[in-house]
């Protein structure tokens, strides 16, 4: 064996001791399971535990904006190596291309990373594929063929010319922000389920350039309403299947209904594989409602829910 490629929690890192990976990479640091951790100072500093152990001859690799907060609080004595999106970074992406050192050494136009959202995981892959001493180039041919797992930004039909995106793995702000860059059309936005964080004004701005309109489900429905009625219309749906209904009736040839709920799954499903797949049912059932080439679909369900625009919820 060469390489062994390890996922590590911060749950794990709470009591790891002697982990010390040789190339090391932490890709972002956004709110997540606070509820277990309590505040975002810890969380960091779990994080930032990934290097704690790491010493001469081993790489830390880290997404540039993060590299002195990390660098600080991990203590760890590897080679620090930045990735990111500005002209400093030691592995740069711009344009659909990752250079180093001003040389081109992974080409992503044309692929699913040729964006600003997944083009900084390819710098990040060409930044560990260099270190551990093989030609990032070799991965551009991966990325052409690449498809996304279930869930994960994943296209699940097209009615009316209007598609349909399952993102139900985004369970938290930061994918649903992502997920909202990553889509240059304008998008008729479900969210919801079990609250995971305590603020979700922070992606208003994006909501206001690119949604038309938040169908809202679960748990959350009244926070997310508070939060973000004032920029964008937000309509009680309760459950997914209203929620599909409503978007669909509601969006417009060339936008996309895009399922990206920022929040846990718990309280209307076993996990977030179950909502997905049930949005993508929910979906499917409708395209196949589909009547004669030439002719409309059958019309959904009635489904009834307030909308809000301009005032909070109560």
């Amino acid at each position: 064996m060469d390489w062994l490629v390890l996922e590590v929690s911060t749950f794990q890192l709470e009591t790891v001791c002697e982990f010390r990976p040789e190339v090391g990479v932490l890709l972002n640091i956004h709110p997540n399971h606070l509820d277990r951790h309590g505040d975002m100072e810890t969380y960091e500093a779990l994080k930032a535990r990934l290097f704690a152990r790491t010493r001469t001859g081993d790489t830390c690799i880290v997404h540039e904006p993060l590299i002195n907060q990390v660098r600080s609080a991990s203590g760890g004595g590897g080679l620090w190596v930045t990735f990111g999106v500005s002209a400093s970074s030691d592995y740069r992406y711009a344009d659909g291309v990752v250079t180093s050192g001003g040389r081109e050494v992974l080409d992503l136009r044309g692929t699913l990373f040729a964006n600003d959202v997944l083009g900084l995981a390819g710098a990040a892959a060409a930044a560990a594929l260099s270190t551990c001493g093989v030609d990032p180039r070799i991965a551009s041919r991966s990325a052409g063929t690449f498809k996304p797992l279930p869930h994960r930004m994943q296209p699940v039909g097209e009615i009316r010319g209007v598609r349909f995106v399952n993102d139900s793995k985004a369970t938290n702000l930061a994918a649903m922000a992502a997920a909202l860059r990553m889509i240059p059309s304008k998008i008729r936005l479900i969210a919801g389920g079990l609250v995971k964080e305590k603020d979700f004004t922070f992606v208003k701005d994006l909501l206001a350039q690119k949604v038309r309109g938040v169908y809202l489900i679960g748990q959350a429905s009244k926070k997310m309403a508070s939060a973000w009625s004032d920029i964008v219309p937000c309509v009680f749906c309760e459950t997914l299947d209203v929620a599909v209904g409503r978007a669909r009736d509601d969006a417009q040839a060339g936008e996309v209904v895009l399922l990206s709920p920022a929040c846990a799954s718990f309280d209307q499903f076993k996990n977030f594989e179950a909502r997905g797949d049930e949005f993508a049912r929910l979906v499917r059932d409708r395209v196949e409602g589909v009547l004669k080439p030439g002719k409309d679909i059958e019309p959904a369900a009635g489904a009834a829910g307030d909308t809000l625009k301009g005032a909070s919820a109560r």
